[in-house]
């Protein structure tokens, strides 16, 4: 009998081909199979929006006060069979502007985020009395052909004046606790004032300062801290009959 050219090496390549190609095959459908069903999950939401898909996931509520410090309100996703210039815009009427964007979508998936400047700096004063009210987001879409569709979300606008440790996702709100820092504020100076009229009034309740004058850049002696803090708790309870 004739061996075969090649001999057990030939065999043997012949035979590693195979396997290869067979656990690759598997291998290579079964990554198939679980990209396509993550694709799947991703465009889930997806709302058909003027022959675009357009996806976003809007906030139930929105806390005002942390809202001026926020990096986005709403992160949108959109994408087109066919390439199309897409202007998307995000507002929520009565607190801010119209925020737009000037899209061009393709087949592959992009987002944007927005974050809606205010109407004014007022704007969050109008919460303070009812403390929350409902409000809704708004997406309007305008294709090139000046065609358009809008889509929108219902969202309770708590006031500046609340606050929380976390939101409702769990996220950690404690980066946005300094937006309630507002030392050149009108009330915050005429409690200051008050305060220090209270220490040159009762000089004796308040041994170990004279003035309010803080940390004083680290040269404050804790007696005096805590004195100025008497002060200005006294001032809140006597004169602004704050109870806590």
């Amino acid at each position: 009998m004739t061996r075969a050219r090649g001999g057990p090496r030939l065999y043997l390549f012949v035979a590693l081909a195979v396997a290869l190609a067979l656990g690759g095959g598997t291998a290579y459908a079964l990554g198939g199979v679980q990209s396509f069903a993550a694709y799947q999950q991703a465009n889930a939401r997806y709302q058909t929006a003027c022959d675009s898909l357009i996806s976003w996931e809007p906030p139930s509520e929105i806390l005002t006060g942390f809202y001026p410090n926020q990096r986005r309100l709403v992160t949108v996703r959109y994408r087109s069979q066919a390439a199309q210039a897409l202007s998307i815009s995000v507002s929520v009427p009565n607190l801010t502007q119209s925020q737009e964007f000037e899209a061009h979508a393709g087949p592959v998936t992009q987002s944007q985020d927005y974050w809606p400047p205010l109407v004014s700096s007022q704007a969050l004063d109008a919460l303070i009395g009812p403390q929350k009210r409902d409000g809704r987001i708004l997406l309007t879409l305008k294709r090139a052909d000046g065609s358009e569709c809008s889509l929108s979300a219902t969202v309770t606008l708590y006031s500046r004046q609340m606050m929380r440790w976390a939101d409702v996702a769990g996220q950690d709100n404690a980066p946005y606790l300094a937006g309630w820092v507002t030392p050149q504020a009108n009330v915050i100076r005429d409690l200051v004032g008050r305060a220090a009229s209270q220490i040159s009034q009762y000089p004796s309740e308040y041994a170990g300062t004279s003035a309010l004058v803080g940390y004083d850049e680290g040269r404050a002696q804790p007696a005096a801290v805590i004195a100025q803090v008497n002060a200005l708790f006294d001032t809140l309870r006597q004169t602004y009959h704050l109870r806590y």
